[in-house]
């Protein structure tokens, strides 16, 4: 008896180790070149570090490895591209093939019928379903809506925390409806911070890169396991629960105009693939997904991109003032935000900011849903498509001689393609919040050169370091705030 188990087991060792072997061999077999993958973990522990975001690992590989080669998640195959045309055919030309996110860790919804997942993970008719609730949200006259918190707002400080606090107060007052200021005082701002510092080299994340198939029951046991822990995600969402499950018993009785509201109100179209077809509304846990998305998307890489657009102002001064003058020419002290479409020196001094330092290029993926072709790659159904956002942005085909320098007049004399510049992504499945973020970085600019001039001190850095997994931000922003009425 004992015999046969042991038997049993070494035959099922063995069948694994052939198996994840396999799977860590097919870019051999495709004759694509690519670092040298782990047993078992590929090459996740050099993608997935806090300090060395995997955005850079992928740059110091496309300058071994050229523009097309291969990775592994786990046991997952990705193929990166390190120039912008294959990224154009990926995104825009064949985007009906990659209609699908490279997903994150424990996001899985192959088949539609997980409703407690938000749009960037949602695939095929969900997503069409989700995209096509969300979109009213961002219509111009929605927009102007935000931009009514902007007067009540003042940045005082331009601090990395100070913009974290600022953001995800702008944010719970979109998507919760949360009425007055609580920077500083909001408790959930604490668990936000936790989900983009968080470890990604954990075992059950491992686990499930590896063994692809497990995922639809690991994101299972980890989103229980989150509800009863002190996990920042499972807080985030506990709290969407709460304030969405109080909207629907109606004990809220406040007159809202959030996303909450938005979402339970409005229909849906029907869409082709749906099961259910007599419900057009979203479901409670499609609401819960959706507003937990925008909570991140609206918090860290907004407040990221501020701390990094104040680094490179303090950084030129001469940039500044020129910002500064356009404000000034543009915007009295009692004019509307509505203006702000009027600013083009800041807007590329925001774009040429978000070039530099392409704070989510790791999470512009794609999925291939059919096989297919690229740059010559005969590519199999399933496997993962990542951009080299970092090498794109610094392609002095696009950019120049000068592609390493912050330049904004670049983008006021030459037109640049789309593939060239992933800030928010390409194609059908680019950023929907993106003229919100632009927006809600431009109000805090403006507010804060306004009142101060940003001033390089002998503590600034030289160069900025870098933390976080998912997208990243800058360690640490050492700058000064001059006051304008001391002058």
């Amino acid at each position: 008896m004992l015999v046969g188990l042991i038997a049993i087991a070494a035959a099922a060792l063995f069948w694994l180790y052939r198996w994840i072997s396999d799977r860590l061999d097919y870019f051999n077999r495709l004759g694509v070149s690519g670092p040298k993958p782990r047993f078992y973990y590929g090459n996740s522990k050099e993608l997935h570090r806090i300090d060395y975001n995997g955005a850079l690992q992928l740059r110091e590989w496309t300058k071994v490895y050229g523009s097309r080669y291969g990775v592994y998640e786990g046991t997952n195959p990705v193929i990166v591209l390190a120039n912008a045309e294959d990224v154009n055919e990926v995104c825009v030309t064949k985007a009906e093939r990659f209609e699908a996110k490279k997903l994150l860790h424990l996001a899985s919804d192959e088949n539609g019928q997980d409703e407690r997942v938000h749009m960037a993970e949602a695939l095929g008719w969900r997503w069409k379903r989700l995209r096509g609730a969300a979109n009213p949200l961002f219509t111009p006259s929605n927009l102007d809506k935000f931009t009514s918190m902007g007067k009540s707002m003042v940045l005082k400080k331009c601090t990395f925390r100070f913009y974290q606090e600022y953001t995800f107060d702008v944010i719970c007052r979109l998507v919760v409806g949360q009425k007055e200021s609580r920077m500083f005082s909001n408790p959930m701002c604490r668990h936000m911070k936790g989900i983009f510092v968080r470890d990604l080299n954990l075992w059950y994340l491992d686990l499930n890169l590896s063994f692809p198939a497990l995922s639809p029951y690991l994101r299972k046991l980890f989103n229980t396991l989150a509800a009863k822990f002190e996990n920042p995600i499972g807080m985030v969402l506990k709290e969407m629960e709460k304030v969405v499950d109080e909207r629907i018993r109606g004990e809220n009785k406040e007159d809202n105009d959030d996303f909450i509201d938005a979402f339970l109100h409005q229909s849906t179209e029907e869409v082709e693939g749906e099961s259910n077809k007599s419900s057009k509304s979203l479901t409670r846990d499609e609401i819960i997904a959706q507003c937990f998305l925008f909570m991140m998307a609206g918090f860290d890489t907004s407040a990221s991109a501020m701390s990094f657009v104040t680094y490179l102002l303090a950084m030129h001064p001469e940039v500044q003032e020129k910002v500064r003058d356009e404000i000034q020419a543009v915007m009295s002290e009692d004019s509307d935000w509505s203006r702000l479409g009027q600013l083009p020196y800041l807007d590329a001094v925001i774009k040429e900011t978000l070039r530099i330092y392409p704070l989510s290029a790791f999470t512009t993926g794609r999925r291939y849903t059919r096989d297919t072709v690229v740059g010559g790659i005969s590519i199999a159904r399933g496997t993962y498509v990542q951009p080299d956002v970092y090498s794109i942005h610094y392609d002095e085909r696009f950019w120049g001689a000068d592609a390493r320098e912050f330049r904004p007049e670049r983008w006021l004399s030459s037109s640049v393609p789309s593939s060239a510049f992933l800030s928010f992504g390409l194609g059908p499945r680019r950023c929907i919040g993106y003229k919100l973020a632009m927006m809600e970085t431009k109000m805090a600019l403006v507010s804060l050169l306004r009142a101060f001039r940003v001033v390089r001190t002998e503590r600034t850095e030289k160069e900025l370091s870098f933390l976080g997994s998912t997208t990243f931000s800058p360690a640490s922003v050492t700058v000064q705030l001059a006051s304008l009425q001391d002058n």
